[in-house]
Order: structure tokens, then C-alpha cells, then sequence
């Protein structure tokens, strides 16, 4: 989110004052984004080797790690406007 600084002050629903000090609109939103954000998650796949995660948009970086391999991999991935439908990682071991 994003709102242009003036020095009179915004029209409305400003995030921050003038000392760029947060107002409440501001507080909801920085909780909000708390509440959104996930750090490291762990998730499990099926009979199938298969996961489904709904993601927001932003950059991943996910590991695989395969127990009876003993062994990791580290890839990426990108959500955004254009990959938001379907976005497949194909891990082979």
C-alpha cells in the first residue's frame, strides 16, 4: 500500500502523520500484514508426492527434503499476477 506524502497532511485514510509516526489506519494495516505474513512452514505430501499451498503474491524460497534420501534441495518460486492461476514446482529424485 502506498500514499503519496503531502505536507498539508493527506486527504484520507492516511497510514502515518506527518512525522511519518503511525495513525490507527496505519496500526490496522501493519497488523494485518503481521497476521498475513508466514515464515518457515512445514507441509507434507500425499500418497502421490503432492502438495497444494494457496500463496499471496511474493518471492519463496522453498526446500524439499527427502527422508530416505537424507538429502535437500533448495528452489524458488514467484507468485504474481501472471502465475497467480497455476504455479507448478517439479521436484524429480
Amino acid at each position: 500500500m502506498w500514499g503519496a506524502w503531502h505536507p498539508q497532511g493527506c486527504w484520507r485514510m492516511c497510514l502515518t502523520d506527518n512525522d511519518f509516526k503511525n495513525l490507527p489506519v496505519g496500526d490496522v494495516v501493519d497488523k494485518l500484514i503481521a497476521e498475513w505474513r508466514s515464515d518457515n512452514v512445514a507441509a507434507i505430501t500425499d500418497a502421490d508426492g503432492l502438495h497444494r499451498a494457496e500463496l499471496f503474491h511474493g518471492e519463496y524460497s522453498i526446500t524439499i527434503h527427502h527422508p530416505s534420501s537424507n538429502s535437500s534441495s533448495v528452489r524458488s518460486l514467484t507468485v504474481d499476477s501472471a502465475t497467480h492461476i497455476s504455479n507448478v514446482l517439479t521436484v524429480m529424485v
